[in-house]
């Protein structure tokens, strides 16, 4: 189940990098825990949408379908704005103003930041992963582009209640 492995890197990831900076002695400041705070966020989010998809359709279980679909939608805004101001606080950092504290400091928040902004795009525009599914990574290998991110698919769909929402068992 995907969304087990999205949890397990909310967590995971940061963790080595704050472990890491702690075995090398490196000091860490508060760009490396924003930048660390946002990449999880958009993590969870993406293994909250990714379980309540793998429970709709394997339980029927539309109240938890929904009220995650109405998270989702409500932190669209939130999570654009973190990530922006993650990406944009590390562009100052690289070019005018140095904002981390050292090497250590400004690889993680690096990192953590480029991370962030890529899941952002995954979930919320266009789908970024291909080599886990066969017919999206040959529609790529085509020159046929990205498709749709599948939260923002699924976004519309509740947008326009007329439609309802249909599950595709085989792309979970």
């Amino acid at each position: 189940m995907y969304w087990r492995c999205e949890l397990f890197c909310a967590f995971a990831l940061p963790s080595t990098g704050i472990f890491l900076a702690i075995v090398w002695d490196a000091p860490l400041g508060p760009m490396s825990m924003v930048s660390c705070f946002t990449m999880s966020a958009m993590l969870v989010l993406g293994a909250a949408y990714w379980c309540a998809k793998y429970n709709k359709i394997e339980s029927a279980d539309s109240r938890s379908w929904n009220t995650t679909m109405r998270w989702a939608r409500r932190m669209h805004r939130p999570m654009a704005m973190l990530t922006l101001c993650c990406v944009l606080l590390q562009l100052l950092d690289l070019l005018i103003v140095r904002l981390t504290v050292g090497g250590g400091d400004r690889a993680l928040s690096l990192m953590c930041t480029a991370m962030a902004a890529l899941e952002y795009v995954n979930y919320y525009h266009r789908q970024l992963q291909h080599f886990d599914h066969w017919p999206d990574f040959v529609r790529l290998m085509q020159g046929r582009g990205f498709r749709t991110a599948h939260l923002r698919d699924d976004l519309l769909r509740l947008e326009r209640r007329s439609i309802p929402m249909k599950i595709d068992r085989g792309k979970s």
